[in-house]
């Protein structure tokens, strides 16, 4: 899914130096988030918490996320997507302007709730849902 070339100018903005183990700091992992797993659609980062959660204790989920995303549509947005922002990151030299750059082209979704709860004077609650599109 992310190819050498990726993580290579992902360490190279970042500022952090390649592992031979192959191990990588958390920070790492959050750009990864923040640079596709946000931006994918409303629900998405939840959901991927759901299905891919962390063990106790550990910094790393059990299995990488593009794994648990769903076949067709959503895994070739998230395929094109990498490869626009290996292209991007080539053109600068430094985390923040790069991040700038990527916010412009794909915005992150902000967190939305997915409804209001209500208590009212005489105890009784209500839930006002609504749809996000």
């Amino acid at each position: 899914m992310f190819s050498e070339s990726f993580r290579s100018h992902l360490f190279r903005l970042l500022d952090i130096p390649r592992n031979p183990t192959g191990k990588t700091p958390p920070r790492v992992g959050h750009a990864y988030w923040h640079l596709f797993y946000n931006r994918l659609g409303a629900g998405v980062p939840e959901s991927l918490r759901e299905v891919n959660p962390r063990r106790p204790g550990r910094p790393w989920r059990v299995r990488k996320n593009h794994q648990h995303v769903s076949e067709g549509f959503p895994t070739e947005h998230l395929r094109i997507m990498a490869a626009q922002c290996e292209a991007v990151m080539g053109c600068y030299s430094s985390w923040p302007a790069f991040l700038a750059g990527w916010d412009e082209l794909y915005p992150p979704i902000e967190f939305l709730p997915r409804g209001i709860k209500a208590e009212l004077a005489d105890g009784r609650q209500l839930f006002f849902g609504f749809a996000v599109n």
